[in-house]
């Protein structure tokens, strides 16, 4: 208001406008976990920090918090805005990686025979078993053992391994003895008698 010597007075007014130009801050980080028990996946609830100086309207996260993974790295992208709609970005990766070893079932128990029942002259026996099997929740990429149901065994103890493989190489193994026991006489040839005169 301005006033003269008269007592005339002139009015003007302006506005001011204060704009918010500030972009939100958020703040994601990289996670890693494992494969869920019964699963190649893992579903996965993360958080994404965010701020802004004049508060924050949206936060979205695709895939989202409490999604399913799969087994390896995937990204995660995350979008702030702000009340004035000015926005912000972050991406990180979460990695699922498979720690769970496989699990062999019915691993056989020691298996005992004699030798050799079916041929005596040969000082080994056939053993045979029921051969286990392997599960994995991100499959099975090997599985064998080092001897076979059906094969010859010497005498004395020999252990027969199996071993699992899963396509992230964790193994397990199994165990067990095929024990020959040589429970067959000698054989001994003797001359007719002998009659001396």
């Amino acid at each position: 208001v301005a006033t003269d010597g008269s007592g005339n007075t002139a009015t003007c007014g302006f506005n001011v406008f204060v704009k918010d130009n500030t972009p939100p801050i958020v703040t994601c980080t990289s996670i890693t976990v494992n494969t869920d028990p019964s699963a190649c996946t893992s579903v996965v609830t993360y958080s994404v920090g965010s701020s802004d100086n004049c508060g924050i309207s949206s936060l979205v996260s695709n895939p989202s918090s409490g999604s399913t993974f799969i087994l390896g790295a995937t990204t995660v992208n995350s979008l702030a805005t702000d009340n004035s709609g000015n926005t912000s970005t972050c991406s990180f990766t979460i990695t699922v990686i498979d720690n769970q070893s496989p699990v062999i079932t019915v691993c056989p128990s020691n298996v005992t025979v004699s030798s050799n029942s079916d041929n005596p002259t040969t000082c080994s026996q056939i053993a045979t078993w029921t051969a286990p099997y392997a599960h994995d929740n991100c499959g099975i990429s090997s599985f064998s053992g080092n001897h076979n149901s059906g094969d010859a065994f010497s005498v004395g103890t020999t252990t027969v391994l199996y071993t699992a493989i899963d396509p992230s190489n964790n193994s397990t193994t199994c165990g067990f003895n095929v024990i020959v026991i040589d429970n067959t006489a000698p054989i001994i040839s003797c001359s007719p008698n002998i009659t001396q005169s």
